[in-house]
């Protein structure tokens, strides 16, 4: 989320060739200059991504820039899922964009699966899948994290 999101997008969109899953929750920091940020972005990456995932609340001061990159993938004519929710800036729109996400990961048998070290890996359950890609595309260990969400009370997912 947040600075963490744009590092999403920038590390993933450029190494498609060991990321297919990419998610950015209220990318914060993005330069508007995405030709210089993504050069070699266009509609054939859409082979190679799983999936690209773009949310953002309604009420986040990094709205106008996330839809902004929207446009611009949407001109180049890249493929995504942006989603805007109610809510600003916080943990709590990022835990039910997380739940959200976390869903879609995985579910199309046709795409390509995410690739550490040269060779495929078979991942587990969706909870383990989700949690492996975002630590890998996040650089951080989400496992602990995703299986106490998973715990929570409806209301602080929804």
């Amino acid at each position: 989320a947040s600075m963490g999101g744009r590092e999403s997008l920038v590390t993933g969109l450029n190494h498609l060739d060991r990321f297919a899953w990419i998610g950015a929750f209220s990318a914060g920091g993005l330069n508007t200059n995405f030709v210089a940020q993504f050069p070699s972005l266009d509609s054939g990456v859409n082979q190679k991504l799983g999936l690209l995932w773009i949310s953002c609340g309604r009420d986040d001061r990094l709205i106008d820039s996330n839809q902004q990159l929207c446009r611009w993938l949407d001109s180049k004519g890249v493929r995504y899922k942006w989603l805007e929710t109610e809510g600003e800036h916080s943990v709590r729109v990022w835990r039910r964009n997380l739940a959200s996400f976390a869903s879609l990961l995985f579910l199309d048998k046709k795409t390509p699966r995410l690739q550490i070290n040269q060779r495929r890996r078979v991942l587990g359950s969706p909870s383990t899948e989700a949690a492996t890609c975002w630590s890998q595309i996040a650089g951080m260990t989400l496992r602990a994290r995703f299986r106490r969400a998973e715990s929570l009370p409806p209301l602080l997912l929804d």
